[in-house]
């Protein structure tokens, strides 16, 4: 029953983010990532702190990576404590800057992940 539920919630996850293509909310696989991250269990833990320590998954005082800037990281903080994560905007470079953020998280908290081929598609999609 659990993995049932699991299942549901990951459902309406996916449904309301292709509503939001369908929508043209071109944030919206910005998005969905930072959903995935939450529901498993792997998103950084949200602090005080300014700058996103990606290899540790929590924000530090002093910048570790030069990916997590002030900005980068104050977007991270943004999505993670979002409501509705899908009424947040960004422009066209820091869509650009959180999704390379991403990957990096991703390899760093997902063994065996591999930056996807289709990654430059979605990108000229979304530009």
């Amino acid at each position: 029953m659990r993995e049932e539920t699991q299942y549901n919630v990951i459902y309406k996850e996916i449904e309301a983010f292709i509503e939001e293509l369908f929508n043209k909310n071109y944030n919206a696989y910005i998005t969905f990532i930072f959903i995935v991250l939450r529901s498993q269990g792997i998103s950084p833990l949200l602090s005080a702190e300014m700058y996103l320590n990606p290899e540790k998954g929590v924000f530090n005082n002093e910048k570790s990576h030069h990916l997590f800037d002030e900005e980068t990281s104050l977007i991270w903080k943004n999505y993670l404590e979002s409501e509705n994560p899908y009424h947040l905007k960004l422009n066209r470079q820091a869509r650009n800057k959180i999704l390379e953020s991403q990957l990096l998280y991703y390899q760093i908290h997902f063994t065996g992940f591999y930056q996807p081929k289709s990654l430059a598609i979605i990108e000229q999609l979304f530009s």
